[in-house]
């Protein structure tokens, strides 16, 4: 066995290491929603250009936490792929398989040689660990 296929966007779409990031960046979103919003209801008895500004205020601030959101989503995204490559390089070794590669790339490959399932299971247990400690 030469070559090894995984498909990284079910990776980084079912597995629970992703939907965990997913849903901590998704809490973080909804109370800073929230916030916003107590203080748009705030400002809503303001006249003229003190609601202006007050309006202004809230949508730069949501504006830098949808920015550092966005930039936590890249990192933990390249958290989660870079432990998938270490799990995907460890059964390759384990198999004598020379290439990992994605399987979106192929035009055809035996399914037995697909270890997105494998890679899965070892994202989730570390997950899971990592989620009792925390």
């Amino acid at each position: 066995m030469d070559i090894l296929f995984i498909d990284i966007s079910k990776i980084l779409g079912e597995s629970l290491a992703a939907r965990l990031a997913s849903e901590a960046l998704e809490k973080r979103w909804k109370k800073h929603k929230e916030a916003a919003d107590l203080r748009r209801q705030e400002i809503a008895t303001l006249q003229g250009s003190l609601y202006t500004a007050a309006l202004e205020e809230i949508e730069a601030a949501l504006g830098l936490v949808m920015q550092e959101l966005e930039e936590q989503r890249q990192l933990l995204r390249h958290e989660v792929l870079e432990k998938a490559t270490f799990f995907a390089s460890t059964i390759a070794i384990q198999r004598g398989a020379k290439a990992v590669l994605h399987k979106d790339r192929a035009l055809y490959f035996d399914p037995t040689l697909d270890i997105t399932e494998e890679i899965m299971e070892r994202l989730d247990q570390a997950a899971q660990r990592k989620d009792k400690t925390e």
